[in-house]
């Protein structure tokens, strides 16, 4: 019952989507721009330090310089305005495709459906966390039962 009941709070900020402030967004991508920044530092280092240690500084400091010349060219000569997104379309979905033209055509399918073209991360964990409860409730914690049998 405590997961229904968490679950029953958590839907509701699931659902809200991303944040539409502007000014929060840019920070989160500035601290992860960070944190990916500092991160990177510690890793050379500790491969500068094994290298240095394993193979002398010669061959550590030309590694090094070969990693970072390699990852700024990659980034110089990325195509520019390529994205990584894929579409997310529903026409393209094989279960939308799946259902009968008359479900397909119901406006209230249809918002659902719009909903989650707009937000698919939100409306997976939304499904995800709505699957949970339904599961929990209709099979209740039949893995303690199970755990409890076994010897």
């Amino acid at each position: 019952m405590r997961l229904n009941s968490a679950l029953a709070t958590l839907v509701p900020f699931l659902l809200k989507g991303p944040a539409k402030r502007p000014i929060q967004g840019a920070l989160i991508s500035a601290l992860a721009i960070t944190l990916i920044g500092i991160g990177s530092i510690f890793l050379l280092t500790a491969l500068y330090i094994w290298l240095d240690a394993e193979y002398g500084a010669v061959l550590a400091t030309a590694s090094i310089g070969a990693i970072l010349i390699f990852v700024s060219a990659i980034l110089i000569l990325r195509p520019r305005g390529a994205t990584l997104r894929t579409s997310t379309k529903a026409e393209t979905d094989f279960l939308v495709q799946a259902l009968p033209e008359d479900v397909r055509k119901d406006p209230t399918f249809q918002s659902v459906i719009n909903q989650i073209d707009k937000h698919p991360l939100t409306a997976t964990l939304g499904a995800l966390s709505l699957g949970i409860a339904i599961a929990h409730q209709n099979f209740g914690d039949q893995h303690e039962q199970i755990n409890r049998n076994s010897p």
